[in-house]
């Protein structure tokens, strides 16, 4: 008797250590499954992070992953553009001017130096809080009104003298400074130059020089903005200005005269002028560079160019010709 029991119960145990047996391996290959996953990214991370570009692991899904993650992030860098140099927002940019406008152009450059006493490439204006303060007293309250216009009107009679006096003091300092801003000012007559001096003068204003740390369109800028404009126009429709070879059909073009004018004084301008501000002796050093690094420029290109180039002006072989 015990030994058939024990016959027909083996099988059923056999099934069920089976049965459980195929079950567990199962699982057990879920679990391990499971449990491989996170060991092995975290070992791939330690390898990457150790190996570098080496990046040999044994855990073939994750670590193929991680690699491609590694590419689309370099390729991401490598692609990434680098920033553009922020250009002035203000007027025309100059190469949207037509070449036909270039020399009314630079006349008008002239004129606002002119204006702003700056004769070398050097000069920067000053700050203009003190010009404001004076611009700003035509704002005040007074209780006669009458007595304050009758002041005004003085004031303008006695600028038609003080124009005069800075137009012929401008004019005598362009003569003594040697370089290509100061010979293009003297060039102005210095009658006409005088009258555009009063137009500054009788406006209220203490001397023209713009706001370059304020707003552009703020009243006190639109008001030298306008006089600047104005006064070209009249040395232009004056002929004053036929040695720097001014086109009057341009020049009566008001809404570009403007363009020009917001490029080149929150542009150039602005920009040696935080430059020298920033660092006393900066715009002199930047000046310098650029001067060399241009002489070099055409020192190299000399020197590249085949034998028998010719230089434009004298006409001489340069190299071996």
């Amino acid at each position: 008797m015990p030994g058939p029991r024990n016959t027909t119960s083996s099988p059923k145990k056999r099934s069920t250590k089976v049965n459980f047996g195929a079950n567990s391996k199962s699982g057990g290959k879920r679990k391990a499954s499971a449990a491989a996953d996170p060991v092995s990214g975290t070992s791939s991370q330690k390898r990457a992070r150790t190996d570098g570009a080496s990046g040999s692991t044994s855990t073939g899904a994750s670590t193929s992953t991680g690699a491609n993650n590694t590419n689309t992030n370099d390729t991401t860098t490598e692609t990434t553009p680098a920033k553009k140099r922020a250009r002035n927002r203000h007027g025309i940019r100059p190469t949207e001017v037509d070449k036909e406008a270039k020399p009314t152009q630079r006349a008008l450059q002239r004129v606002i130096r002119a204006l702003c006493g700056l004769l070398t490439s050097k000069d920067v204006l000053p700050s203009a809080i003190e010009a404001q303060k004076h611009y700003d007293k035509r704002f005040d309250q007074v209780d006669d009104y009458r007595a304050h216009m009758q002041r005004l009107v003085d004031e303008s009679r006695a600028a038609i003298q003080e124009g005069t006096d800075l137009a012929t003091k401008l004019i005598r300092d362009a003569k003594r400074i040697s370089g290509p801003i100061a010979n293009d000012i003297a060039r102005i007559p210095q009658a006409h130059l005088a009258t555009v001096f009063t137009m500054v003068l009788k406006a209220g204003l203490k001397g023209f020089c713009p706001d370059l740390e304020g707003p552009a369109y703020s009243a006190y800028n639109q008001l030298h903005r306008h006089i600047a404009v104005s006064g070209f126009q009249f040395l232009s429709s004056s002929y004053a200005l036929a040695a720097l070879d001014v086109n009057t059909r341009i020049s009566d073009n008001t809404s570009l005269m403007g363009e020009m004018y917001d490029n080149y004084v929150y542009g150039t301008l602005a920009q040696k002028t935080r430059i020298e501000r920033r660092s006393p002796g900066g715009l002199s050093k930047a000046l310098i560079q650029s001067v060399e690094y241009k002489a070099r420029t055409r020192v190299r290109l000399f020197c590249l160019s085949p034998p028998g180039f010719l230089f434009a002006s004298s006409h001489k072989t340069i190299l071996g010709g």
